[in-house]
């Protein structure tokens, strides 16, 4: 009989240890455009490596240029994890397949420290003034949005 209540007390200790999951906690750290340089990039692939980040004017308001680089940087703390990087716009077409598109996602490994999410407007067709929505995802969660609004600069 001793036994028994020995054996669930272990079981229930067990079970209460793994119940801990691992926390990962990301918050803004900046935001707007910036500038940065271009490392290497994949041919058909905008995903690509950049160096030298550095923010010049931390705003909601970005020009829809073409060569208009903006986006935002966040802190990461607890587990290394996976996220979803996702960004919705106003629709676009590309005029290498015909399709309209109006959103783009990857999914991105992220470590404790500083991650940057950014876009850069490198086509005429890119150019869409409207909302911007960057959204972090993870585990199925949006757990940090930024919005933007690309405006036709005015001359």
């Amino acid at each position: 009989m001793e036994y028994s209540k020995i054996y669930m007390l272990c079981v229930v200790a067990a079970l209460a240890g793994c119940s801990t999951t691992p926390t990962t906690h990301m918050t803004l750290a900046e935001k707007g455009q910036y500038v940065a340089n271009t490392d290497n990039a994949t041919e058909g692939n905008n995903l690509g490596v950049i160096s030298n980040i550095a923010f010049i004017d931390e705003s909601n308001i970005i020009p829809a240029v073409k060569g208009t680089r903006f986006g935002m940087s966040y802190d990461v703390t607890g587990e290394d994890t996976q996220v979803v990087h996702k960004i919705t716009f106003p629709p676009m077409k590309d005029p290498k397949t015909g399709n309209m598109i109006d959103s783009v996602s990857y999914n991105q490994a992220i470590t404790t420290g500083n991650t940057f999410f950014g876009y850069y407007i490198s086509e005429d067709w890119e150019v869409v003034p409207g909302k911007w929505t960057f959204s972090i995802i993870h585990d199925d969660d949006v757990v940090l949005t930024e919005e933007f609004t690309l405006e036709k600069p005015v001359y």
